[in-house]
């Protein structure tokens, strides 16, 4: 089962299949096609089918502009690059944020000063067809003051789909820079009037906000200087990004000197959320790390993420996360006396991170800034930048392959698992597991576990076939890997339940890597209304087990690939779902 929450404090003792070493970043791919002017500030998404969106600021017309450009080869090449914003005249449009929502609309959200050079204020648009064309911009914050700066936003599209802007706001005067933000209803068409993220702060500066969505709950992290100097705080909203909760401090530096800078935050498997930060605790910066599980929890202590022990800075660090519960993080070193940008990540049930590694050597006077980094599936990332090797800044993009991330990782004793994978056949005996290891089937007819398979010792007629979307108790005899194989499907996936007369339980594992299901999906996937009576989720760490009842909002759970659940079913039927 996956360690999805907050990392166990052991390692695995084995992995159980040979794995391929790491494949360093391949070579990187400029995606911009202007090289006289600067590019700068890249972020990038997943669009619709995986591919790679970016975005960025862009002085190839005399000024700052919006442009982006989506890959559909993995990174080899770009498309055309096209510019977003419709300002006339000059003006500046810079710093980037961007979004996708669940019908592959791709949201965006900048600073803007067209109305007024010393004036900035927020603006969006959107792209129905992958980054072609793009609506009329529409100004989101409300602020008529005089000279009022609205900036840095961020962007995020809860499950729902409410689109939630955030971003830094001075209106309220010197000193008093707060967070605010607005949320749309209708795709983008309107934006609410603007709120305070934490409202009754006094005049406390707060700055660096950024969000994210997990299912329908938005998260946004933000810095807030209320103790006298900035320290990381979470928000979260529970409906779609109109209102939010009460803020929690991330770091555990208690009431101590250091400072917090430059949050981002990625989704985590399970409803919750990874935040990555630049910290002084060290004396010098450093990167460091939490885990915020869906009910608040948070990692035991803050994570280093950097392994720098030359007391050089690390700064402007990026956090994603993938959909087995991976983390990787990409930042700008100076441990070399030249920025270069670094990348390590956080293996599923590991407590620290691996040794970071460059992600592309820079020249010698090449300064590498701003990175932002993707997980397109589980140990595949990719990794995007600005660079100035050929004199002014470009947009590049590299990619890597872990092979050894791809994978459900066990704890030992009794896991209830799925294999979320398509295009490859596994039975039990196949499936890279230690000796006296066993894996059971389930089946629904009987209400028996009537397959058991032991590794080593079942002669080869006890062996069987893994069949999809269908859940396994699978006892390890230590902490250990299942590694993954094939592709994830794309297309819509049915299974035929069938039960005794009086209903049944079913095992339930969805083939897919969504991280974006809940409990309460499940019934509304059933071909018959009112045959799912129950969903119960197992944690094999703690052998507790949670039940979700259908119409009881306060029961429900976040799905989770590679975990399997049992359902019972009132009747026959079919689930169907989308990956």
């Amino acid at each position: 089962m996956l360690s999805t929450i907050i990392p166990s404090s052991g390692g695995f003792d084995q992995i159980v299949r040979a794995t391929a070493a790491p494949t360093i970043f391949g070579t990187p791919v400029m995606i911009n096609n202007n090289k006289a002017n600067d590019q700068a500030a890249p972020v990038s998404i997943l669009a619709s089918g995986n591919e790679l969106y970016v975005v960025w600021q862009d002085a190839r017309s005399g000024d700052e502009d919006i442009y982006a450009s989506m890959t559909y080869d993995g990174g080899a090449t770009f498309a055309p690059n096209k510019r977003a914003d419709d300002a006339l005249g000059v003006s500046m449009q810079i710093e980037p944020a961007t979004a996708v929502s669940s019908n592959g609309t791709i949201m965006l959200a900048w600073q803007d000063n067209r109305r007024s050079t010393f004036d900035f204020d927020i603006y969006f648009t959107k792209s129905y067809d992958g980054g072609n064309k793009y609506t009329p911009n529409l100004r989101v914050d409300d602020s008529f003051e005089g000279i009022s700066w609205q900036e840095r936003p961020s962007i995020a599209v809860a499950a729902g789909g409410t689109t939630c802007v955030a971003w830094t706001d001075d209106r309220a005067g010197p000193g008093q820079v707060r967070v605010r933000y607005a949320y749309s209803i209708d795709g983008g068409a309107s934006f609410s009037p603007s709120a305070e993220l934490v409202s009754g702060g006094g005049i406390s500066g707060q700055t660096g906000v950024s969000l994210t969505s997990n299912g329908n709950r938005i998260f946004a992290v933000f810095l807030d200087n209320v103790t006298g100097s900035p320290h990381p705080y979470l928000c979260v909203s529970i409906d779609g990004g109109r209102t939010f909760m009460s803020p929690a401090r991330l770091d555990d530096t208690g009431n101590s000197s250091s400072l917090q800078n430059g949050l981002t935050v990625a989704p985590m498997p399970g409803g919750g959320v990874v935040v990555a930060w630049e910290d002084s605790r060290n004396g010098d910066w450093d990167i460091y790390a939490t885990i915020v599980a869906a009910d608040g929890k948070m990692s035991a202590s803050n994570i280093r993420v950097d392994d720098d022990s030359s007391r050089e800075y690390q700064r402007g660090t990026c956090v994603a996360s993938d959909q087995l519960g991976n983390i990787y993080v990409v930042w700008e070193d100076d441990r070399d006396q030249i920025f270069a940008i670094r990348f390590a990540y956080l293996e599923v049930g590991r407590t620290r991170f691996n040794a970071s590694i460059e992600v592309a050597t820079p020249g010698n006077n090449d300064m590498q800034r701003r990175p932002s980094v993707i997980a397109t599936q589980p140990g595949r990332v990719f990794v995007i930048w600005q660079d100035d090797k050929s004199g002014t800044y470009d947009v590049y993009a590299s990619t890597a392959y872990f092979r050894d991330l791809f994978a459900i990782s066990l704890v030992k004793g009794w896991n209830f698992v799925s294999i979320p994978t398509t295009g490859f056949a596994y039975n039990a005996s196949t499936l890279g597991l230690l000796p006296g290891d066993i894996v059971s089937g389930w089946n629904p007819a009987t209400q028996t576990y009537d397959k058991n398979y032991v590794v080593g010792l079942s002669p080869p007629i006890k062996d069987f076939a893994v069949a999809d979307s269908t859940g396994y108790m699978i006892f390890a005899s230590a902490d250990e890997k299942i590694l993954l194989d094939g592709s994830i499907p794309t297309v819509k996936q049915y299974r035929l339940i069938s039960v005794p007369a009086k209903g049944g339980w079913v095992t339930l594992g969805l083939e897919s890597l969504s991280t974006a299901k809940y409990a309460s999906d499940i019934p509304k996937m059933f071909s018959t209304s009112g045959g799912v009576t129950m969903v119960i989720s197992h944690n094999p760490a703690t052998g507790a087990y949670k039940a979700y009842i259908p119409g009881m909002a306060i029961t429900d759970f976040a799905l989770v690939p590679g975990q399997a659940y049992w359902m019972r079913c009132a009747i026959n039927g079919v689930l169907a779902y989308t990956p």
